[in-house]
């Protein structure tokens, strides 16, 4: 409010100037004529200067030149009046000096009120802007998907500055064009209408319209009048598009602009330049979001794609271990079954056996039998009879029973299905996973007994495998060297199932996998 130091002496000039023009005049008029009453001028200039100094200094200044002007005046009328008169004049002066001084400190304690006012304002509009980015970050880093992300801060954001529009465009895999999202914040959808469908059509290049000028250069832009500007392509009349004003800020990743944010408003407004800061600066949080989606969605392709390659191979295993079996079964048994006729044909056509020739026949006898056995567990162990004959409960149940008999460990299924017609893959999946329990069970469980619950819902085949062994801790069920927990781990993924492992130390082992059934 107050004066620069400068001023101040122009107005000390002027006040000396005026005081000795008052004084030189009072020397020429008759005594009583002026009687002093120009100084109060004086107090006025130092009221215009805003200096309390300056308002002392010329009370002082006319007080003594009133003073003097009574003894240097022409006399032509009474003294005592004359001097009554210049005492009138001096209280006059210091009057106005005390109502100066009050109208000073009004002026001072509004002007305080008032930066007080703005103070307050200023605090309030940072602590919206600090709420705003804060509610956005918070949101978008715990929000599921990116579209969930820009769909709040779209409506936060036209919440928080009252546009009624908002808006994304994001660059197409060219990196040259911008597309519409299609995510959109609406306050009232019927009435910009129009504006939303001449959007979805919108197909722009860098510098063309609010969007492209963003991503020309990276930085907040705004439109005061969409209407009259050259470069807005979906203007049209006021009554098309409803939208009067525009401001649009890049979302970055890194140093290259991959989205813009357009927001609209139905009045000519004017967003102030800290409010295009924070824009800015939600931009580059808004990226590092659609940054991490980008690398989430790529990660999860590359699972698909590896799920996908895992389960082609295990078919092409599985198909291998049927051909290796059949191939084993057919052509080695029936080998070794036609030497044992051989054998037996030449048995009977020798002449006389002598004893060593005899044990020696049987001898062979017994390797072949032995052979024929070899042969045939091998070709159940590859690729079980049972499973493509009477099916996955039918075979975990044979398993299991082999199982108990090879170890000793009691085994006990249960089966709450009513029919389970799994394909033969999927059954395959379950049963190798079964296979997988039990060479764990043999290796680390130490159990003597084993459950398998066998139960179906709507939609899935969930097998429980229970043991009563020594348990699994966390920590085994988290090591990336587990990799007989990691095989049957990627057996269900590749059905989009489920697989989980829980126990404790003493408590034994549970094993849950859940299979879709499918089509």
């Amino acid at each position: 409010m107050g004066k620069s130091q400068n001023q101040i002496w122009g107005f000390l000039v002027l006040s000396l100037g005026m005081a000795f023009t008052f004084l030189y005049l009072d020397m020429l008029l008759p005594l009583g004529i002026a009687g002093g009453m120009p100084y109060i001028a004086l107090i006025l200039v130092g009221m215009w200067a805003i200096s309390r100094k300056l308002i002392f200094f010329n009370a002082i200044l006319g007080s003594v030149f009133t003073i003097a002007g009574f003894f240097l005046s022409p006399f032509n009328t009474d003294e005592t009046v004359a001097a009554f008169n210049r005492g009138l004049t001096v209280a006059t002066l210091w009057l106005t000096v005390y109502f100066s001084l009050m109208n000073l400190r009004l002026l001072e304690e509004k002007e305080r009120s008032d930066l007080l006012e703005k103070a307050n304002k200023q605090i309030e509009e940072e602590s919206g802007y600090v709420e705003l980015s804060r509610d956005i970050a918070l949101f978008t880093n715990l929000s599921r998907s990116l579209g969930e992300a820009i769909e709040y801060s779209l409506r936060k954001i036209c919440n928080f500055t009252g546009w009624p529009v908002g808006h994304l465009f994001l660059i197409g895999e060219d990196n040259k064009t911008l597309y519409p999202a299609g995510i959109w914040y609406l306050e009232n959808e019927k009435k910009f209408k129009n504006f939303q469908e001449v959007t979805k059509k919108s197909r722009l290049e860098p510098g063309e319209g609010l969007p492209g000028r963003v991503m020309a250069d990276g930085k907040s832009h705004f439109i005061f009048d969409l209407q009259s500007d050259l470069n807005f392509p979906r203007a049209g009349k006021p009554d098309q598009i409803e939208v009067a004003s525009g401001l649009g800020f890049p979302i970055m990743i890194g140093d290259r602009t991959v989205g813009v944010m357009e927001f609209f408003s139905s009045d000519h407004v004017k967003p102030s330049e800290r409010l295009m800061e924070v824009m800015d600066s939600i931009g580059v949080l808004l990226g590092r979001i659609l940054e991490r989606t980008r690398a989430e969605e790529a990660k999860e392709k590359h699972n698909i794609h590896l799920r996908q390659l895992y389960k082609r191979l295990d078919s092409i295993r599985e198909e291998e271990s049927r051909r290796m079996a059949r191939e084993v079964h057919d052509n080695l048994g029936q080998v070794l079954t036609s030497l044992k006729i051989e054998l037996s044909l030449l048995e009977n056509i020798l002449p006389e056996k002598k004893p060593a020739v005899d044990d020696s026949i049987k001898m062979m006898f017994n390797l072949i039998e032995k052979n024929i056995e070899v042969v045939r567990k091998i070709s159940r162990e590859l690729r079980p009879p049972v499973l493509d004959s009477l099916g996955i409960v039918e075979a975990i149940n044979w398993q299991g029973t082999t199982f108990q008999e090879k170890t000793g460990v009691k085994f006990f299924l249960t089966d709450k299905t009513s029919k389970c017609n799994l394909d033969i893959k999927r059954s395959t999946t379950i049963f190798r996973i079964f296979q997988e329990c039990l060479t764990n069970i043999v290796r680390h469980a130490e159990a003597s007994e084993v459950h398998v619950d066998f139960y179906e819902d709507s939609e899935s085949v969930i097998m429980q495998v229970r043991d009563n062994g020594q348990g699994i801790n966390g920590h085994e069920v988290n090591s990336i060297t587990s990799l007989g927990l990691l095989g049957m781990k990627e057996r269900a993924e590749i059905w989009g199932g489920d697989f989980t492992v829980f126990g404790g130390s003493s408590q034994g082992t549970t094993v849950k996998i859940k299979i879709p059934k499918g089509s």
